[in-house]
């Protein structure tokens, strides 16, 4: 697995390297992954916190947890 990692690398840096500033013709395909990635991670991290506080049973700790994350959200989200 690593080593096929290392090898995309390589290759993505030569074809970067061979296609120059004519990258923008790539650029779309850059794009729409980065797109897909974002689709994924926002359902994963909302069914994260959902299970996150199905787990918890004491209702003070889950306070706690949820003024925590709330603060955390207000200074990164904003």
């Amino acid at each position: 697995m690593a080593n096929q990692i290392l090898i995309g690398m390589i290759l993505g840096a030569l074809l970067g390297f061979a296609v120059g500033p004519r990258v923008s013709v790539i650029a779309p395909i850059g794009t729409v992954f980065l797109r897909l990635l974002k689709m994924t991670i926002l359902p994963l991290i909302f069914f994260s916190i959902v299970a996150g506080i199905a787990s918890v049973a004491d209702l003070k700790r889950l306070r706690k947890v949820g003024a925590i994350f709330l603060g955390y959200w207000q200074l990164h989200h904003f």
